[in-house]
């Protein structure tokens, strides 16, 4: 009897974890549908090691997609700080002039 019982908390755990693992997939967005398809065929046909090796893809792309973002990010920050220096450098130069007069 008890172990009916454990295997039926284990089999609605797997269930659980497939369910959250299927919400996260469907809620990506940047993922393409196909891929979204693909990860959630993988985490139904593979209980609970499907939805571990689909999320940790997923976190993956997350990752890759941050470091891309902050790739070009980077040199916009750049100029943009750049800019700043001379605008205060400017402000810096007309408030000597000012005080010289």
């Amino acid at each position: 009897m008890s172990m009916w019982v454990l295997l039926f908390v284990a089999l609605i755990a797997v269930v659980a974890l497939n369910i959250e693992g299927a919400k996260t997939v469907s809620s990506s967005e940047i993922h393409s549908d196909s891929e979204k398809l693909k990860y959630l065929v993988m985490i139904w046909a593979l209980p609970f090691i499907g939805t571990i090796l689909a999320m940790w893809f997923i976190n993956k792309d997350i990752r890759k997609k941050q470091h891309q973002m902050e790739d070009e990010i980077a040199p916009a920050i750049k100029e943009l700080g750049d800019r700043l220096k001379k605008l205060e450098s400017g402000i810096h130069q007309k408030q000597n002039k000012h005080k010289l007069h």
